[in-house]
This record gives structure tokens, C-alpha cells and sequence, in this order.
């Protein structure tokens, strides 16, 4: 879900926060926020317009959010703006192809974590010399027992991709809550990051 706005102009700006949750009027949980992320830090002053965007890749076809944008002055205080109610499609959840080149594999830490019924495993592929690659997105328990395939199979390069568990194992079975492991494996490359799932 890639989320936009504009400043016309911008007045001891010190940055942005981006806040979601499921209900109009309460439960908003911070997503993102300048101290972390620099696509996130304001112009602090400034007399011309400036672009901002945030991509939130934890959405699920079907469901409804709503967002509140918040720029945070020098001293430290809040505006809010919103919320904005969102709608989302399966269209959204397609693979993200990039215009930049991307030179790595990555596993990026789920969202949310923890997390109770679902969450978001993204990764990106990097630029390949052949068409696709075989990558393989597994879960498995404490044991080192592998509990769920997620994915296995051919992807294209240089796109980020998303996958929703939902908890479950390959059989379909409700897994106990605790912590698992999501790994990834291409080529000569393996990685991996700890989930916990809550009930």
C-alpha cells in the first residue's frame, strides 16, 4: 500500500509518523517515523513544495485501514492529519518490480511481530543474469522441524515480494504459539528471522 502526500511549504518541520490500525477512532499503533526511517525527516523550514511517500507492506486483500499522519515540530509536538480509510484489493499485494537495480537477497523482519491471526513476509530478489531463480520460503519450530512451506519455487529478479502466514502448518493445522523461525534459501544464500506468534 504506498501512501503519498505533498508540504507546500513547511515550518520547523522536524518530520513525519505514519500511524494504522483497524477502527476509525482507536487502536492506531506506530508504523514508521523520521527518527528511523530518513524518507520520513522534514525540510524543518522551507518555502517550496516537497514529496513524501511510505510503502506499508503488512496489508491484506479484503481488509480495511485506517492511517494518521503526524508531523512532529522542533519542540516535539504532534499534528495530526486523517484518518484516511483504505480499502484493500488482491491487486495490492502483486510484486513490487523496481526501477533501481537491487544487488541483494534480503528477508526483511515480518509485520507485525508478534502477531495473532496473520503477517507479512517480504523479501527482495536481486538483479539475476538468468531469467529466475529457485527460492524457497520455509517456517520452522524451536526443534528445527520444519512446520510450513510458505513458498518454492521460480521468481523473477530485481522485485520485492510478500507472503502472508497465517499461523498455520502445511496441513492447515492452528500451530501452538511461540517462536518460529522464517528462512529463506536461494542459491548459496540462507537467510533467516525470528517470528512470534501470540494467541
Amino acid at each position: 500500500m504506498l501512501l503519498k502526500w505533498r508540504t507546500e511549504s513547511e515550518v520547523e518541520n522536524l518530520g513525519f509518523e505514519i500511524y494504522r490500525s483497524l477502527m476509525s477512532t482507536e487502536g492506531f499503533q506506530l508504523l514508521d517515523s523520521y527518527r528511523t526511517n530518513p524518507a520520513l525527516k522534514g525540510q524543518i523550514n522551507s518555502s517550496v513544495a516537497h514529496d513524501y511517500r511510505y510503502e506499508d507492506y503488512a496489508v491484506f486483500p479484503g481488509e480495511a485501514y485506517y492511517y494518521k499522519l503526524a508531523d512532529v515540530d522542533l519542540k516535539g509536538r504532534r499534528t495530526f492529519h486523517g484518518p484516511l480509510k483504505v480499502q484493500v484489493t488482491q491487486g495490492d499485494l502483486n510484486a513490487e518490480v523496481f526501477t533501481s537495480l537491487v544487488k541483494n537477497f534480503r528477508l526483511y523482519p515480518n509485520q507485525p511481530n508478534p502477531f495473532n491471526p496473520s503477517t507479512a513476509i517480504i523479501f527482495d530478489v536481486p538483479q539475476l543474469e538468468q531469467s529466475e531463480v529457485n527460492l524457497s520460503i520455509n517456517i520452522f519450530n524451536l526443534q528445527g522441524q520444519k512446520v510450513r512451506t510458505l513458498f518454492n519455487g521460480a521468481l523473477t529478479g530485481n522485485a520485492r515480494y510478500r507472503l502472508q502466514w497465517d499461523g498455520a502448518g502445511d496441513a492447515g493445522q492452528p500451530l501452538p504459539a511461540g517462536i518460529y523461525f522464517v528462512v529463506l534459501q536461494a542459491r548459496d544464500v540462507k537467510q533467516s528471522i525470528k517470528v512470534c506468534l501470540v494467541k
